[in-house]
């Protein structure tokens, strides 16, 4: 009986062997298991990171730029422009409708250029001529008015400052008038079927204007302009050159101005140019302009630091 409890002892044991060996194998394999499932998972949030980290964020400030910052750019930009095309159409509608009957129909300019003038911030002011009349009238707004000023003989009428200083003398017509005739032809609608033609074209490039003088007779502050040129009418014909100062656009967005975007970060930047590369606006004022052989000029997009690659 001794031998016999020996064995099932013996028996036992082995058994208990087995099942505990069982139990190591199968808790082995568990742990392999979950180490590659954790690795596994580790791997893929490895990849993903990197490819958000490395493409998608990428992707995502590529398309930032081209769709939001630069679309914010194109319509700040383009409601400049906008506004002189406005002016064009507001003269031009009015002489159509017949409001304006000759140069000499001030009231009428007034009424007619007052509500677009008035609420645009890159008009600097539209100069004007017609062909009943070959004198200039120059009409722009100051602090919340209209001011007009002509370089006729009764200029004097329009109060202390209605005689211009232009170099054009009265009774003469400015050097655009006869170029304005070969402009190219646009249709402006007033209703549904109906519409009349007018002649405008921009200027080639900008021009450097001095507004006005500092005490010693230099420069006090310089004016960037692009010009609008039109024309329009048929017996009584109408021209006019929109004074569009394009300077505002420069500067920084935090203080209400210019084209850059804050999201783009410091060291982002926003530039305005036209087909021929010229910078026309930036966030930093001297990217627009600089010195070449003693004389200012605009820069082109190429000649500014690090963006040589843009030519």
């Amino acid at each position: 009986s001794l031998r016999a409890h020996f064995d099932n002892e013996q028996r036992q044991l082995r058994q208990n062997a087995r099942q505990a060996k069982a139990w190591q194998w199968a808790m082995l394999a568990v742990g392999v298991i979950m180490t590659m499932w954790v690795g596994l998972v580790t791997g893929i949030l490895i990849r993903f990171a990197v490819t958000y980290i490395f493409s998608i964020v990428d992707e995502d400030r590529e398309w930032y730029v081209l769709n939001a910052a630069m679309g914010l750019a194109h319509a700040k930009a383009g409601r400049g422009f906008a506004d002189a095309l406005r002016v064009r159409d507001a003269v031009c509608i009015a002489l159509h409708n017949g409001l304006i009957r000759g140069f000499s129909a001030l009231a009428a300019f007034e009424a007619t250029l007052a509500p677009v003038l008035l609420q645009s911030e890159f008009i600097r002011g539209v100069e004007l001529t017609a062909s009943d009349q070959p004198n200039m009238l120059y009409v722009s707004p100051t602090n919340g008015v209209l001011m007009m000023q002509s370089n006729a003989e009764d200029c004097f009428l329009l109060g202390p400052e209605g005689c211009s200083h232009s170099v054009i003398r009265s009774g003469e017509s400015p050097g655009w008038w006869n170029g304005s005739a070969n402009l190219p032809v646009s249709r402006v609608g007033t209703s549904v079927g109906a519409g009349f033609t007018v002649r405008s074209g921009w200027a080639a490039a900008p021009e450097l204007t001095i507004t006005h003088l500092a005490d010693d007779g230099s420069a006090g502050a310089i004016a960037l302009l692009y010009k609008l040129t039109f024309r329009c009418g048929d017996d009584l014909q109408v021209a006019g050159r929109v004074e569009l100062d394009i300077g505002g656009l420069s500067g920084s967005a935090a203080l209400g101005t210019g084209l850059h975007d804050e999201r783009l970060g410091e060291e982002g930047r926003v530039y305005l140019i036209d087909a021929a590369g010229m910078v026309l606006a930036s966030q930093s004022p001297e990217d627009v302009l600089l010195v070449d052989s003693g004389q200012l000029r605009f820069a082109r997009l190429w000649e500014l630091p690090g963006l040589e690659w843009t030519r």
